[in-house]
């Protein structure tokens, strides 16, 4: 892993993330406390910004990015962060579900090598599904 990213454990720096208002909300009832004492989730942190890898069945990872980073910067990041999660975590597969109207966020998902796997329809409406599998990540 990158000398500046590491893994979070205390609630504190992830509360605060969560209430920046460029921060897309995780709207279903998330608890940051519950969440990091699970010990199959990841949250790994340069400082600012998180990335949040939440363990499925088979080594796949569900993901979610919380960035104040953005542009290249943001790119780059997500990527080291992947990186961690496929050479540390022995994730086979990164996965994620994004709403259709964060277009933006569809498009970072893209440029980082991310498949899109169809758009679905979900209780909050329409979102589109990507995943990554190991072999196809590229640093």
């Amino acid at each position: 892993m990158p000398a500046t990213l590491w893994r979070l454990h205390d609630t504190q720096p992830l509360s605060t993330i969560l209430r920046r208002p460029e921060i897309a909300s995780l709207d279903y009832g998330f608890d940051p406390s519950v969440w990091l004492a699970n010990p199959a989730n990841v949250a790994l942190t340069d400082g600012q910004s998180v990335g949040l890898f939440q363990q499925c069945p088979g080594e796949v990872y569900d993901t979610h990015w919380l960035f104040v980073a953005r542009g290249r910067e943001a790119l780059d990041l997500a990527t080291d962060m992947m990186a961690a999660m496929f050479d540390l975590w022995g994730a086979v597969a990164l996965k994620g579900m994004i709403p259709a109207d964060r277009r933006a966020s569809r498009w970072f998902t893209r440029k980082l090598g991310c498949r899109s796997l169809g758009m679905i329809e979900t209780v909050k409406g329409p979102a589109e599904l990507f995943m990554l599998a190991r072999d196809d990540f590229e640093r």
